[in-house]
């Protein structure tokens, strides 16, 4: 089953049927003026070089509309970097595209309105469209007008850098556009991405689009990292060599929640306790406050998570923690935390917690209604289950009782 986001309006749509036509005239022009035969050329030298250039044009005045339409429409926020945690999300992807996508693991980043692209997508278009095509039409003017161009730069000839730099980029965006073409077979099907583009309308799978929903939440599928100490409020922390420790929550708790908000309730040289209220995330006025795993002095908060606040759900470890404490009984206080393989076994023993739970909430009134965004076929949790469950039946305040009201003389 597929869903329709319309996601190319027509402006980009023109665009980017012009931009194709006009890069692969130039490609094929380009390559039948530097390498054939003078003598056995299919179409000739000068006619080969007029089209290149007419096209060359083209591109340029095509380029002004990709240009002023991403800077005055919406469109360009898919363009724009978010700096912070960038890295880690480049990791994901690249890790994805490496290993994951043949051992059928869902996409990291999965294309929504919000985000058309994902990062590595975003990297490499920023470059082509932003660095790559606006050199190309320079030095395609400094070539087409040659008295503009500088007559030597460092004992080289002008002319000869110019030409050096517009043909390594023309090779540059060739390599880019064979594997642009490859990654466009990877939607629905093997043509639904070129389809997009005379359309408007991407087509995702449900699964992707709304794995909140329909996604199924078992224990392979939570991130537990080795390394770390687990607190049975669904928070963790972790010792650095230097003595300083991050903490945060981990991501049973964040596959439960879904995307939320969070709201920083200590600041930069507080001292906190072991099982003090440090934070609390929210959803559509639904709240959870979250407890400190360790006692110490507060150092830090994570700014990533001010700029991308959508990191907290999708690196809750790396670069989603939430404070930096200098702690004051670390091996005291986690000396009862899970560890290692223990904390993927009590993960499992959470998850059956969870849907004993569910069994315990009266539902009557709404099972017909809502009974399959709570479990997938065969008992199994679905993903995100707490966005999905309407406010009147779900109250996360029992939630919060049950799960996240563990204080340190429990434990």
């Amino acid at each position: 089953m597929t869903k329709r986001l319309y996601l190319y309006p027509v402006f980009i749509r023109i665009w980017h049927l012009l931009n194709a036509l006009f890069i692969l005239t130039l490609i094929l022009t380009g390559i039948n003026m530097q390498y054939a035969n003078p003598d056995n050329m299919i179409i000739s030298f000068s006619t080969s070089v007029f089209v290149h250039n007419i096209c060359g044009i083209g591109l340029s005045l095509n380029y002004l509309l990709f240009f002023f339409g991403n800077l005055f429409t919406d469109n360009g926020k898919h363009y724009k970097i978010g700096i912070e945690g960038y890295w880690s999300r480049l990791k994901r992807q690249f890790n994805y595209y490496t290993f994951g996508i043949f051992k059928g693991d869902k996409p990291p980043f999965p294309v929504n309105t919000d985000q058309k692209f994902n990062p590595l997508q975003q990297l490499f278009y920023v470059i082509i469209m932003y660095c790559c095509v606006p050199l190309l039409i320079i030095s395609g003017i400094g070539l087409l007008f040659p008295q503009i161009t500088l007559n030597s730069l460092f004992g080289v000839s002008g002319i000869i850098l110019t030409d050096l730099l517009h043909v390594s980029i023309g090779f540059f965006v060739s390599f880019f556009l064979i594997i642009h073409l490859y990654f466009c077979t990877f939607g629905t099907t093997c043509i639904s991405n070129f389809k997009s583009m005379i359309n408007g309308y991407h087509e995702v799978k449900i699964t992707e689009q709304i794995q909140e929903v329909f996604s199924t939440l078992s224990a392979d599928s939570l991130r537990i990292p080795q390394g770390l100490f687990y607190h049975k409020n669904h928070t963790w922390a972790h010792l650095s060599a230097s003595g300083v420790a991050k903490v945060g929550m981990d991501d049973f708790l964040l596959h439960l929640t879904g995307k939320v908000t969070l709201s920083y309730l200590k600041k930069p040289g507080d001292n906190i306790n072991k099982g003090d209220i440090f934070a609390e995330i929210s959803q559509n006025g639904k709240q959870l406050r979250i407890y400190s795993p360790i006692s110490g002095k507060i150092l830090d908060t994570n700014p990533v998570l001010y700029e991308n606040p959508e990191i907290l759900n999708e690196d809750p470890y790396d670069e989603g923690w939430l404070y930096k404490i200098w702690p004051s009984n670390w091996l005291k206080e986690t000396k009862s935390y899970y560890f290692a393989g223990e904390a993927t076994r009590w993960a499992s023993e959470e998850l059956v917690r969870v849907k004993d739970f569910l069994a315990r909430t009266p539902m009557k009134k709404y099972s017909s209604e809502h009974s399959i965004i709570i479990l997938q076929e065969g008992g199994e949790l679905r993903d995100n289950i707490l966005s999905d469950l309407p406010g009147e039946v779900w109250l996360w305040q029992d939630f919060q009782k049950e799960f996240l009201n563990i204080i340190s003389g429990q434990i």
